[in-house]
């Protein structure tokens, strides 16, 4: 029964995180949107006795609760938190080494440095770049259902960034 729960979270993530997050309008949405769709991810993977996952995706939690702070009061949160949470992040790589796959799991520096910026479109540049580390982490990983969250993310993300894009001003001659 846990394991088909931790399957339905895990759809209830992609719709969240991967759907709906890059299109939301306002960078407070946007991360509140990405702290509901992680807390169902800590859910499956709790249910699923992923220790790892539960290691990593609660560190996720902690930068977008602090960096969702800073958005709900319109400010951007200091230099000193975005190099302290890139820290912590950059650690966390560093006790669970395994090899040079690990690298790709610098790749969510990139989201972590759009998220504390206050441009949406650079934001969402991001979440391609980071998806596509993790995807390509998970691939090597055997995580298929993650891949399958990453490829959606990078498709919802791309759409988001065409249906935001700056409209052209019409020259008159």
């Amino acid at each position: 029964m846990a394991f088909v729960v931790a399957q339905i979270l895990g759809v209830l993530v992609i719709i969240l995180g991967a759907i709906l997050s890059p299109h939301m309008k306002t960078k407070t949405s946007l991360l509140l949107c990405n702290l509901i769709a992680n807390a169902l991810q800590l859910g499956s993977f709790w249910l699923l006795n992923a220790t790892t996952g539960i290691f990593t995706v609660s560190s996720i939690m902690f930068r977008v609760f602090v960096l969702y702070l800073y958005a709900r009061l319109d400010k951007r949160a200091p230099i000193w938190v975005l190099i302290g949470l890139m820290a912590i992040h950059i650690t966390m790589v560093l006790l669970s080494w395994e090899g040079w796959i690990s690298l790709l799991m610098l790749s969510p520096l990139v989201r972590l440095y759009g998220m504390w910026q206050d441009k949406l479109q650079v934001t969402r540049a991001t979440f391609i770049i980071t998806a596509t580390g993790f995807s390509v982490y998970s691939l090597l990983s055997s995580a298929y259902v993650v891949a399958l969250n990453e490829l959606i993310l990078i498709c919802s993300t791309a759409f988001a960034i065409w249906r935001f894009r700056k409209p052209k001003e019409i020259e008159c001659d």
